[in-house]
Formats: structure tokens, C-alpha cells, sequence
């Protein structure tokens, strides 16, 4: 985000709309493929809740669940 904050309306939109709701089918599907694989992943996520966006990390075990679900506390760059 290299524009102020009163031109990104657009964008944060677009933010919104690409941002993945837990759990979700994106998330199960995630989970399925660590379980395949047999690996534990750790990834970050924009994540959607009603209107919110939050930075998040979403960590899965090899059996594919979903054992830590983390939410950034820090402001970003906007939000100050």
C-alpha cells in the first residue's frame, strides 16, 4: 500500500473479497493436503470476518488440523 488511506477503497475491497474465512473450505482443503503430504505448515493469512480483515497465522499439524489460529495485534499501516 503505497497510496494514502482515503484512495485505497479499492483495494482494501479487493483485500476483502480475496481474504479467507476459518474455517473454511480453503482451510480444509489446506488441512488435507498437509495430512497427504504429512506435514506440519505454518502460513500467514488475511482473514475475513464479517467486514473485518485481520493479518493471521494459521498453523496445521501432519494430520491436517488446524492447532493454532493466531491474530496480529499491531496495527498495520492503515489502522494508525
Amino acid at each position: 500500500f503505497v497510496q494514502p488511506p482515503f484512495a485505497m477503497g479499492k483495494e482494501h475491497l479487493q483485500l476483502l473479497e480475496q481474504s479467507v474465512t476459518v474455517p473454511s473450505d480453503v482451510t480444509r482443503q489446506i488441512g488435507e493436503a498437509c495430512c497427504e503430504a504429512g506435514i506440519v505448515a505454518s502460513i500467514g493469512v488475511n482473514e475475513r470476518e464479517g467486514g473485518t480483515i485481520y493479518n493471521a497465522q494459521l498453523l496445521f499439524d501432519a494430520d491436517g488440523t488446524l492447532i493454532q489460529h493466531r491474530r496480529k495485534i499491531t496495527p498495520t499501516y492503515h489502522e494508525r
